[in-house]
């Protein structure tokens, strides 16, 4: 048995085979180890019941791809506090705009959202792609800047509330 998962393990890389071929090689294989063979009925049932849903007959990109799968589902996570995970997901839009230089586009909507509470942290909308880099650091320092310390806001309201000091260096 563990002669036949090897050589189908193997197929993973190599060109298309039949499982005749497997057969055979696993054959040779059991000789060599002074192994009983079983009939050659038995081997095919048995190859039939071990390839399962991998394909080591199929395309060679599905055998390929089919390997590079994890081994585990993909789970549910539950965060419990807000933060503890946050997902970004960007799509362009399904509309048409006109930009200042005159051209037209849709833009593409960056957002970053909180599993836990389920809002929005950040939003970003921009006329060309995004690239993740910038995405990153620009809603991360959006997500965690107070709203009248962001670029736009009075400069009065900046400290209005804070509760650092003016002269500090984390204050202004």
């Amino acid at each position: 048995m563990s002669l036949i998962e090897a050589e189908l393990h193997g197929q993973t890389d190599k060109s298309t085979g039949t499982r005749g071929r497997v057969i055979h090689n696993v054959t040779l294989a059991a000789k060599q180890q002074g192994l009983p063979i079983p009939s050659r009925a038995t081997m095919y049932r048995t190859v039939g019941v071990l390839e399962g849903n991998r394909h080591p007959f199929g395309d060679a990109t599905t055998r390929r791809s089919l390997a590079n799968r994890p081994d585990r589902t993909f789970g549910r996570r539950a965060p419990s506090r807000p933060g503890e995970l946050m997902e970004i997901d960007s799509t362009p839009l399904d509309l048409m705009v006109l930009y200042p230089d005159g051209t037209t586009g849709r833009p593409d909507l960056t957002i970053l959202f909180d599993i836990a509470t389920r809002t929005l942290s950040a939003t970003m909308l921009r006329a060309d792609a995004t690239k993740s880099v910038d995405v990153a650091a620009f809603l991360l320092a959006k997500a965690l800047t107070p709203l009248p310390m962001q670029p736009g806001w009075d400069a009065s309201l900046a400290f209005s509330r804070s509760i650092l000091a003016a002269g500090c260096p984390y204050g202004g």
